[in-house]
């Protein structure tokens, strides 16, 4: 019985990890979407800028809801396989859930590097004034993530090498 909760519960938090990478791959689309948009609907400046009020106001109270949702489904997914359980099991799950949480921690960290080391060589291949472009459009991600309550991790370090350099060469 338990061995069967333990594999229900691994098989959640995949697939809340995939779609969680489906969201952050959504989130990062979504400005591409946008232009594609005032294109073909040949917007205004102020229609364009309006557009992007409008939706992004109503992707972040989706996100809002989504993620308050999840975790709470997530909570009482914890709390119905405890219910299943002995006490000594109980206490093994647990020790699985923080496995869980500490590998998914790490799993954040690696992306994050790997995230930082393509904005670094990105920069390496830039001219001196896309360089700015580049960490102006860095910042305003990072920042952007920030607003949105986004955690430590690829997107919420993206930048930090374009903003230390950036700092460095600022008199």
């Amino acid at each position: 019985m338990a061995k069967r909760a333990i594999f229900f519960a691994c098989f959640l938090a995949a697939l809340a990890a995939g779609f969680a990478a489906g969201l952050a791959w959504f989130s990062w689309k979504g400005a591409e979407r946008g232009s594609f948009m005032g294109r073909e609907l040949d917007l205004t400046k102020e229609q364009g800028e309006r557009m992007h009020e409008i939706w992004g106001a109503a992707m972040e109270k989706r996100r809002r809801m989504h993620r308050e949702q999840a975790e709470t489904i997530k909570a009482e997914r914890i709390e119905a396989v405890k219910a299943l359980l002995d006490a000594s099991e109980v206490v093994e799950y647990e020790a699985i859930l923080a496995a869980e949480q500490s590998r998914r921690e790490a799993a954040r960290e690696t992306s994050s590097q790997v995230f930082e080391q393509a904005i670094d060589d990105t920069m390496k291949i830039l001219t001196p004034e896309q360089q700015e472009k580049y960490k102006e459009f860095i910042a305003e991600r990072r920042e952007r993530h920030r607003r949105r309550g986004g955690r430590q991790g690829v997107q919420a370090g993206a930048g930090e090498a374009a903003a230390r350099e950036s700092e460095e060469s600022t008199p």
